[in-house]
């Protein structure tokens, strides 16, 4: 566990997500192991650490910001953590899940790129989100690929949640992005494969298993009855039954069985 503003205080366990590029669901994976964490009673903060494509306001209602500040105004000195936080609007099932946004508006995002910020406010901001709001876990998501944002991340966790696909580019890299993290980041990390179709080659689990150091892995599955999700409320949310939601169900078990026992 990590201290917030270095007053040697213990923060909540933080879940970071990380995938070796774009595209493979890791926002997806992030949203909806919150909203199933949040619908069990656990106060969960959920952080978009995307600037470059915020992505997690989609899957939670709307593409619109529920909220009039924003983490690049935390990060510029314009507010506390706390006050950039907001609950979406999807009633119970998110009654206790908190979500920082990315969104940037022009005028914070050209401040942002001439002035730069202080990457250490990031790590005192999941303590103190934490305190303020009294959370029970911070889930935090960002760039697909190697950035500023992903390393303050990696390097935070207390569990990665290494996403991708079984398919034969995340298999020729593998190797190279497990080496990334390990720089980065000493963290219990488990592997999350997403759009595994009916049969997968074991070889190729066992690989990617080995590869990222993983003991555990979840399989979410390939659903070709579910229509394209991009922009869409969370699966989660939308069809509840659906197996996919089943196997998020089931990701989650494993992130609170290891932190929120």
């Amino acid at each position: 566990m990590r201290s917030g503003t270095g007053s040697g205080r213990r923060t909540v366990p933080v879940v970071a997500t990380f995938s070796q590029r774009g595209g493979v669901g890791k926002t997806a994976t992030a949203v909806n192991v919150a909203l199933q964490l949040g619908s069990r009673g656990h106060r969960v903060g959920l952080v978009d650490l995307d600037f470059l494509s915020p992505g997690i306001g989609s899957f939670l209602g709307s593409w619109a910001p529920r909220s009039t500040l924003s983490l690049g105004d935390y990060l510029l000195g314009n507010c506390e953590i706390a006050e950039t936080a907001y609950q979406p609007d999807l009633g119970a099932f998110a009654a206790d899940l908190r979500v920082v946004p990315s969104w940037l508006r022009m005028e914070t995002a050209h401040e942002l790129l001439t002035r730069g910020y202080d990457i250490g406010l990031l790590t005192e901001a999941f303590g103190d989100l934490a305190e303020a709001l009294e959370l029970d876990l911070v889930l935090l998501d960002s760039h697909g690929g190697l950035n500023n944002e992903t390393v303050a991340a990696m390097a935070c966790a207390d569990l990665l949640l290494v996403v991708g696909r079984a398919n034969l580019y995340d298999l020729s890299t593998a190797r190279q992005a497990a080496k990334l993290i390990g720089n980065f980041s000493r963290a219990s990390r488990l592997l999350v494969l997403n759009m595994v179709p009916p049969i997968l080659p074991p070889q190729r689990l066992a690989f990617l298993q080995s590869a990222y150091q993983c003991h555990h892995h979840v399989a979410l599955p390939l659903c070709e009855d579910l229509p394209d999700t991009a922009g869409q409320l969370a699966v989660s949310i939308a069809h509840p039954d659906h197996r996919l939601t089943s196997a998020y169900r089931n990701l989650a078990d494993h992130v609170g069985q290891q932190l929120l026992r």
